[in-house]
C-alpha cells in the first residue's frame, strides 16, 4: 500500500528515494460499455481489470493522492525529484488541481512537462485529449538537469508514441520511453514507483542501470512485472517473502 509510510519505508529498506516516476490511478471507475460519437460507436474497456479499485469520490481521491505523496516526502533524499503524470478526469475534474495545490504547500513545482501521445481515447462529453501533464516536484528550483553536452537544450515537451504500450487487462500502461527519457535527465540511483502497474518504470530504470523500488497491489500485475523483468534480464534473482525462487517456481 503506497499510502502507508511504514510500508514504503519497509520497501526502501534503509535507502532513500532519489527519483519517483509514477502515474496514479485515474479514478475512472467503470469505464466500459458502448459509446456513440460523431464518428460512430465504439467499445470502451476499463483502464484496469478491477475497476472497483478506481472508484472514489472526489474528496476520497484527493485524500488518496495526498497520502501517497506524503509517503514519498517522508522517505525521500534531500535531492529528490518526483515526476507525477496526472490529469483531468471526468469523474473528478478538479482533483489534480487540488492535489498540485496541496503539493505546493510542501515542496516546489520545478517544471510542468507536456507529453504528446500518438493516439487518444475519444471523450463523448469533451475534447479528445492528445496530451497529458507530468508535474515535476523538487525541494529546489535550481537548474540541475543532466545534459549530455553543454550544447544540448532540454525541452518540457515530449512527443512519445503510446500505441501498443497497453497490456491485456491494463489499458492505462504508459510506454517505457516516457519514464526512460525523464529519469535519465535527473540524478539519483534509487527510483521509486508507488503504482507499478505493468512495470514500465522498473524496466526503464533497469535500462538506465538504476535500481527501482516498486509496489503494486494487484497480484496479476505483479506477475506481469516479474515476467517482463525476467525477459529483460534472465539473470535477475526472484524472491518471494525474502526466499529465492527456482526457475520452476517462478
Amino acid at each position: 500500500d503506497s499510502t502507508c509510510s511504514d510500508t514504503v519505508e519497509k520497501l526502501m529498506n534503509g535507502k532513500k528515494i532519489d527519483v519517483c516516476f509514477t502515474s496514479p490511478p485515474y479514478n475512472a471507475g467503470d469505464n466500459s460499455g458502448l459509446v456513440t460519437g460523431k464518428k460512430g460507436s465504439f467499445s470502451k474497456n476499463n483502464f484496469y481489470e478491477n475497476e472497483s479499485q478506481d472508484s472514489k469520490t472526489e474528496n476520497e481521491y484527493v485524500d488518496f493522492l495526498n497520502s501517497f505523496f506524503n509517503c514519498i516526502l517522508i522517505n525521500c533524499s534531500t535531492e529528490y525529484k518526483i515526476f507525477i503524470n496526472i490529469n483531468y478526469n471526468y469523474n473528478s475534474p478538479s482533483s489534480y488541481i487540488k492535489f498540485v495545490n496541496n503539493c505546493l504547500e510542501k515542496t516546489n513545482l520545478k517544471e510542468t512537462i507536456i507529453w504528446k501521445k500518438s493516439s487518444a481515447m475519444p471523450i463523448p462529453l469533451g475534447l479528445t485529449r492528445l496530451t497529458e501533464f507530468i508535474f515535476l516536484f523538487s525541494h529546489t528550483t535550481k537548474n540541475d538537469f543532466i545534459q549530455e553536452s553543454k550544447k544540448d537544450t532540454l525541452f518540457n515537451f515530449y512527443e512519445i508514441k503510446n500505441g501498443g504500450s497497453q497490456i491485456k487487462g491494463h489499458n492505462a500502461a504508459f510506454p517505457i520511453e516516457l519514464p526512460f527519457e525523464l529519469i535519465k535527465i535527473v540524478k539519483g540511483n534509487n527510483i521509486y514507483e508507488p503504482f507499478c502497474g505493468t512495470g514500465s518504470t522498473m524496466v526503464a530504470s533497469n535500462q538506465l542501470n538504476r535500481k527501482c523500488y516498486g509496489m503494486e497491489l494487484d497480484p496479476k500485475y505483479c506477475d506481469v512485472i516479474v515476467a517482463r523483468m525476467i525477459k529483460l534480464d534472465s539473470t535477475l534473482p526472484i524472491k518471494r517473502n525474502g526466499v529465492l525462487l527456482t526457475n520452476s517456481e517462478v
